[in-house]
């Protein structure tokens, strides 16, 4: 049902409102009413009305800063109606501006106009719902497919400090690694990508191609991909026991034909290097760097070539691509905790070493784009600032490839480290408060779990000891008081929104018993949850939905 709140600081205007209509014709039951905005505004935070019918004029706070605080802090759409007399016309345009759906004429109001207006409301509100859902939806979607290719990349360079890290990770992405064996290859777009083309021409031509590669293939094999830049992805295959796959000459055909069609539709040609089967995902990392080790081999003439086909002297010149693990705890860091000295420092190594081994090009190749990858794929928003930092460069960041020797490598490199710094300095508070935000999102997600320290900082790739520094500054409150909080404040919600009794509450948050759960929401709130239950609203709305 929908819940309906009355504010007026007119007694009988209330109590006309409430016997103007057969509310359960509307399916609406009356769960309050108020008699200024202050009042309206608390049972509007507690009691969640869909529906608040609202006067203009009334003393503490009026009809209209009403509406204005709760458009800026409601989260959960609400349908206002505005209660108005003839002379208050010059604040109902104000009224819209903040998304009334309608507003009635106090005097001489009749049952039909009130029924029109409520009808109106139950449209708005449910047109306003469907719109939250899909942007939720869409929203969701997003987020969740960036920390997919946050996790397939780290799990390619064997990021993760444990494989109870990874296990948890995975968990929490709806990824499951239950394959006989594993492959991962590395892709590149070439031919009709030209240097004329603009970012966006450049991003729309890369999503077509991944786009229609993802279709053709999920029909053969499993996999999971990831872009790496605007020209380049990688992906995990997947093999069970009978895949016809696991023999390396159908897979070529298999990936020859599929590219043959992408070709045909889009006029570009694919690169793919593909390292050996592993048969745990644990090591498909090593698969992933013998990927790269057949990139300066692949070409047009062979643009698919397989790691384990190729005779010991062809890899003798690739063999040393640089092991990035040996920055791990750097790049966790970094990338993140956002910690500028940890970025510096695995750039200033890399360049030390490699002007000091300027034969070494092939890796120091690797590495550098391995650094730029992970940028793009870990930094929010990274790629639009690089491409504006490297606008005075052919091919703009991708200049790197262009780069012809070691020393042009680490020329490359110094830049873009400086690029990335300012970015950090730039965006530090704003990288912060995403973090913080997305685990505050998790908790919320989750609040009816155990939710322990050291498991939500596994699962986000910090330390503990950040995790609570982190939210000791941006909350004043330490991890697990604020878990705790989240917890007792979804109680009151379920406490008059559900058919709970307070036992079952505690078992549904978590709670040790019912007796714990008491005592830590006497602590919190300052009474027991019976008497928060009993005091807190006089006739609180029906109960009838199960969590």
């Amino acid at each position: 049902m929908y819940k309906l709140l009355i504010v007026d600081d007119e007694p009988l205007v209330q109590i006309g409102l409430q016997s103007m209509l057969q509310w359960s014709d509307f399916d609406i039951t009356i769960c309050g009413t108020a008699f200024n905005g202050k009042q309206a505004l608390e049972m509007i935070q507690s009691i969640h009305p869909d529906i608040v019918i609202t006067d203009i004029k009334m003393p503490i706070m009026n009809g209209l800063e009403l509406l204005e605080v709760c458009h800026t802090i409601q989260k959960e759409p609400i349908a206002f109606i505005i209660l108005t007399c003839y002379e208050d016309f010059p604040y109902i345009k104000k009224a819209l501006k903040y998304q009334a759906v309608d507003y009635i004429i106090k005097l001489g109001l009749k049952s039909e106009e009130l029924s029109s207006a409520i009808v109106r409301a139950i449209e708005n509100l449910k047109s306003r719902k469907t719109d939250l859902r899909l942007t939720e939806q869409s929203t969701d979607y997003m987020a969740m497919q960036n920390y997919k290719d946050k996790f397939i990349l780290k799990l390619l360079h064997n990021l993760f400090d444990t494989a109870e890290q990874l296990t948890l990770q995975a968990k929490q992405l709806n990824l499951s690694f239950q394959a006989y064996q594993y492959a991962a290859a590395t892709c590149i777009i070439t031919d009709n990508i030209t240097l004329s083309m603009d970012s966006q021409q450049y991003l729309l031509i890369c999503h077509n191609t991944l786009s229609m590669l993802s279709n053709i293939l999920i029909k053969y094999i499993p996999f999971h991909i990831a872009a790496l830049d605007m020209k380049q992805f990688c992906i995990i295959f997947e093999f069970d026991e009978r895949s016809p796959y696991l023999d390396s000459r159908k897979f070529s055909d298999l990936l020859q034909e599929t590219f043959q069609m992408i070709h045909n539709y889009f006029n570009v040609t694919i690169l793919c290097t593909v390292g050996t089967y592993k048969e745990s995902i644990f090591h498909v990392s090593d698969s992933y760097q013998e990927s790269r080790q057949l990139l300066p081999l692949c070409s047009k003439e062979k643009p698919i070539l397989f790691y384990q086909d190729q005779t010991s002297e062809n890899m003798l010149s690739f063999r040393n691509t640089f092991n990035i693990t040996i920055l791990k705890e750097d790049i966790r860091k970094a990338f993140e905790e956002y910690d500028i000295a940890a970025f510096e420092y695995i750039t200033n190594s890399i360049s030390a070493l490699f002007r000091t081994h300027p034969t070494y090009y092939v890796q120091a190749m690797d590495v550098a784009s391995n650094i730029l990858h992970l940028c793009l794929t870990m930094l929010p928003d990274s790629e639009s600032y690089l491409l504006q930092k490297f606008s005075h460069c052919h091919n703009s960041y991708r200049s790197l490839y262009g780069q012809k020797s070691t020393e042009k490598i680490v020329d490359w490199l110094d830049f873009f480290s400086q690029s990335i710094v300012e970015y950090y300095h730039n965006q530090y508070n704003e990288l912060k408060n995403n973090l913080i935000l997305n685990i505050e999102h998790y908790i919320e997600a989750h609040i009816t779990e155990k939710l322990i320290l050291n498991d939500v900082a596994a699962l986000f790739s910090i330390s503990p000891n950040y995790l609570g520094q982190l939210f000791k500054k941006s909350t004043s409150l330490g991890f697990n008081e604020y878990v705790t909080r989240a917890k007792i404040s979804k109680a009151k919600y379920l406490m008059f929104h559900q058919d709970l009794k307070i036992y079952e509450i505690a078992d549904y948050l978590g709670f040790e018993n019912s007796f714990y759960f008491s005592k830590v929401f006497k602590k919190i709130e300052g009474c027991s949850p019976r008497q928060y239950m009993q005091n807190s609203f006089p006739d609180p709305p029906p109960r009838h939905t199960q969590p």
